[in-house]
């Protein structure tokens, strides 16, 4: 096994291989907001899909890892023990995805490289002029 790029952890936990893991985010986030919101119907409103849908996922995600994750009756869903550190887990992993998502963002939002602007001398002393330097104080470093 060749070591990535990134710090190395003592101990493996991955139980499933790569490509299952990566088919399986989806049911994570979904079994997530379904703990998080208390019930299939609220996570599907936040996640933009039907209560059947995030049912079905849930339930991939509870046969794909062999163990039940909630324990569901006609009135109310609770997590079960396993449920529990699944969930913890689940959150680690979405906060860290979406930690990742702002890092690309805050690079993304901030411009970098030359400026060249072309135009008529009156044009860019009275218009461009004043943009130029509010430009130049919103994002110079």
């Amino acid at each position: 096994m060749t070591a990535g790029l990134g710090p190395q952890p003592e101990q493996e936990y991955c139980v499933v291989g790569t490509n299952t893991f990566l088919t399986v985010l989806p049911e994570m986030v979904a079994f997530l907001r379904v703990a998080e919101l208390g019930s299939f119907s609220a996570a599907a409103r936040h996640l933009g899909t039907t209560p059947s849908a995030v049912s079905r996922q849930v339930a991939r995600l509870e046969r794909e890892l062999g163990v039940q994750l909630l324990q569901r009756t006609t009135r109310r869903l609770r997590l079960t023990e396993t449920g529990n550190a699944a969930f913890v887990h689940c959150r680690e992993l979405v906060t860290a995805g979406q930690r990742v998502m702002q890092v690309a963002q805050r690079q993304a939002s901030s411009p970098r490289g030359r400026l060249c602007i072309s135009a008529p001398k009156a044009f860019a002393r009275h218009v461009l002029h004043p943009l130029l330097l509010r430009f130049q104080r919103s994002f110079l470093r």
